[in-house]
């Protein structure tokens, strides 16, 4: 069991995770074996290595959109 901390540092956590979590509820639906837990602007999840390099590798790509529209 392991562990993935992303720090959303340049996005409002309301604007990431959306009013009463909505868009976090989303990405929690597509990673159903991880534990995802949102803490201020910090992201953690919890479960098997190769859930987690998946979770990371579309965190990643989430972030760069965000980064570059300024939107989900």
């Amino acid at each position: 069991m392991g562990e993935v901390n992303i720090l959303i540092d340049e996005i409002d956590p309301v604007d990431f995770f959306g009013v009463n979590n909505d868009k976090l509820s989303l990405i929690k639906k597509q990673f159903p074996k991880l534990k995802i837990v949102a803490r201020g602007n910090q992201l953690n999840a919890f479960g098997e290595e190769e859930e987690l390099n998946e979770f990371g590798h579309k965190m990643h790509l989430i972030l760069n959109h965000y980064e570059k529209y300024r939107q989900l």
